[in-house]
């Protein structure tokens, strides 16, 4: 088996016949290794094996699968930049990297992540830590730590840093009124949520947000830092479920843009009547309103039906002595039935009531006006 090439040099250097390994003098092969290291010739070893370079990826996948299972959300998203073929592999591994819709859950000592309605992210609190992962797969616990700061960090990591190349379609926050140590977390998870896209280079791309919220300025911890010409419906859900009757001016959110370029709307939190007027550009939507006046509906129901794109709106009023308004035009008194408003006035209300536009629904605690065009 050969030992040396030929060295070529500009200097005159020995040459070396092939030797056996049998015939190999090793105190002379020892030397000439010197002779060599002295000189700074190159020195290139024959018959040595090539030892094939390999990866963290030539790894069996039960192994990587093994190892990647200990890494956070955080972590799995940072390790994607290295390169792309650690970047495939991990977006063919964790789905939820790559998603169109994204949730954010509290419910007391229980937070999660639902990312395209199919998978959970879960961090539960227990006595010892935090257990958390992905529902179903790589649960484990985090001694020593918290379930609301974990899931904020991750939070915080998505919100700041999620750049699909298209559109995120739904954005949500669920929670509901527990106790007064919850709303405490939950004001500070919406710090979390204005602190993240406040904090972005861009404004998120979201099609629709749908969120719990029980007044406006956490309304405006979310919706102004969001990009203003792909919103188009927004969802507010009540979560003392109409159990509150304190009604919001909403006088902050009609200047936005955000709000102007909206189509549709759920606003399940008690408006206040004086706004009632700025719901007129909405091509479809269902509001709470505490009151109004029938001026406001007249005004309402001429910028619905003056709008192309229009299709239906409900009103839902929750003070029962407003529907006299329109259910009833007429009231009794010990001189015999009488007009509640003047001829021309009552005219109006009939008219009113009896446009095919117009469905009128009522109970004994609340009465549903809806608009839809034929």
């Amino acid at each position: 088996m050969g030992i040396f090439r030929h060295i070529f040099g500009s200097r005159k250097t020995p040459k070396f016949e092939k030797l056996e390994m049998e015939d190999l003098d090793f105190q002379d092969f020892d030397e000439t290794l010197e002779y060599l290291e002295m000189e700074h010739l190159p020195l290139e070893i024959s018959g040595k094996p090539e030892i094939p370079k390999s990866g963290l990826l030539d790894m069996p996948e039960k192994a990587l699968d093994h190892i990647f299972g200990f890494l956070g959300l955080r972590e799995i998203c940072t390790l994607r930049k290295v390169n792309h073929a650690l970047r495939d592999y991990l977006t063919l591994q964790n789905t939820h990297l790559n998603f169109r819709r994204f949730q954010f859950s509290a419910v007391l000592s229980n937070r999660w992540i639902t990312v395209d309605q199919k998978l959970d992210l879960i961090y539960f609190q227990r006595e010892n830590g935090v257990l958390t992962g992905i529902q179903g797969r790589n649960l484990k616990i985090l001694e020593y730590q918290n379930f609301q700061k974990l899931a904020l960090l991750d939070l915080e990591y998505f919100l700041k840093n999620y750049k699909n190349s298209g559109i995120l379609e739904v954005l949500k926050f669920d929670w509901w009124i527990q106790n007064s140590e919850y709303i405490q977390n939950i004001d500070e998870i919406f710090d979390v949520f204005q602190k993240s896209l406040e904090s972005r280079e861009n404004c998120l791309k979201v099609q629709k947000l749908s969120f719990y919220a029980q007044n406006v300025p956490q309304i405006l911890k979310i919706l102004p830092f969001l990009d203003s010409e792909h919103l188009k419906t927004l969802e507010i859900l009540d979560p003392d479920f109409g159990k509150s009757m304190c009604c919001q001016k909403i006088d902050k959110l009609i200047v936005l843009d955000q709000w102007n370029n909206l189509e549709e709307i759920n606003f399940g939190i008690c408006v206040d009547s004086g706004n009632l007027k700025d719901f007129g550009h909405f091509q479809t939507g269902k509001i709470v309103i505490n009151d109004f006046i029938f001026e406001d509906l007249e005004i309402l129901k001429k910028k619905f039906f003056a709008n192309p794109e229009f299709q239906n709106f409900e009103i839902r009023c929750l003070n029962p002595s407003a529907q006299e308004i329109i259910i009833r035009t007429w009231e009794t008194s010990p001189d015999g039935p009488k007009l509640i408003s003047n001829i021309s006035d009552f005219k109006k209300i009939r008219n009113f009531k009896n446009s095919e536009e117009i469905r009128i629904r009522e109970s004994d605690s609340e009465f549903v006006i809806t608009f839809e065009k034929l």
